[in-house]
C-alpha cells in the first residue's frame, strides 16, 4: 500500500504566511520524491540506538556550487570535493556514527547515516531542523548537531581557501527521515547511486 505524500502545516503569521507556505511547498516536493521510500519525519535532536537517517541538504538558492553532471556522472568542483571530504570526516571523529551511501549533486546532497546511541531530547519539533544560534543548545551527538557542525565545517574551509565570506553555501534548512527496514534502505541506496544519471528528472534540477 502506497504511503501518502509528506505534508507540512504552517501556522499563519500575518503577512509572512504566503512566503512561508511557498517555502514549505518546495520542501514537500523534495520530501514527496522520497515518500515511497522513507517514512516518518523525525526530531532533529532524537538519538535512538541503530537509527538510520536519510538527510538532504541544499545549497543557497539552489545554486550549482558543487559541480556539474557530465554524461550522467557527477564531476565535483573544488567546493564539491571539500563537501565530500567533510562528510567522510563525520564518522572519523564520531565513533557512534556510521556512514552509508551518499551523493554530492550540483546543488544538493543526499546521505545515509546511522547514529548508534540511545537518548531522547524532546526540544525539537518533528519538522526539518533550522540552524540558528540555538544550535549550540542541541544535544551533543544528535542528528541536528552533526548536520549543523558538518555545514559549518564546509563553510569555514570554503571561506578560508575557495570563496569570499560573503558567499553563502547552504540553504538554512535540511530534511531528514528515518529508514525503517532493509528493503527501504536498499531502495534509498539505489536512489542515491542513480541520482546523477537522473539529474534532469530531479525535483531540484536547475539548468
Amino acid at each position: 500500500m502506497a504511503r501518502p505524500p509528506v505534508s507540512v502545516t504552517v501556522p499563519r503569521r500575518g503577512d509572512t504566511c504566503v512566503a512561508q507556505c511557498a517555502r514549505k511547498a518546495r520542501k514537500c516536493a523534495i520530501l514527496n520524491r522520497l515518500s515511497a521510500i522513507v517514512v516518518q519525519c523525525v526530531c532533529a535532536d532524537t538519538i535512538i540506538e541503530g537509527r538510520v537517517y536519510i538527510v538532504t541538504l541544499c545549497t543557497h538558492e539552489k545554486r550549482k556550487l558543487f559541480g556539474r553532471i557530465i554524461d550522467g556522472e557527477m564531476c565535483l568542483s573544488k567546493l564539491g570535493e571539500l563537501t565530500r571530504d567533510e562528510w567522510q570526516r563525520i564518522a572519523e571523529s564520531r565513533g557512534r556514527v556510521q556512514l552509508d551511501n551518499y551523493v554530492v549533486m550540483p546543488n544538493h546532497f543526499h546521505g545515509l547515516l546511522t547514529i548508534e546511541d540511545k537518548h531522547d531530547n524532546r526540544i525539537a519539533n518533528a519538522v526539518p531542523a533550522i540552524e540558528s544560534k540555538r544550535s549550540v543548545m542541541m544535544q551533543a551527538g544528535s542528528l541536528g548537531a552533526i548536520i549543523s557542525q558538518f555545514k559549518a565545517a564546509v563553510s569555514r574551509r570554503a571561506w578560508s581557501r575557495l570563496i569570499g565570506r560573503s558567499q553563502l553555501i547552504w540553504q538554512r534548512n535540511y530534511f531528514d527521515h528515518i529508514v525503517r527496514d532493509e528493503e527501504s534502505l536498499n531502495e534509498i541506496r539505489r536512489y542515491i547511486i542513480e541520482n546523477p544519471a537522473r539529474w534532469h528528472d530531479d525535483s531540484l534540477y536547475v539548468d
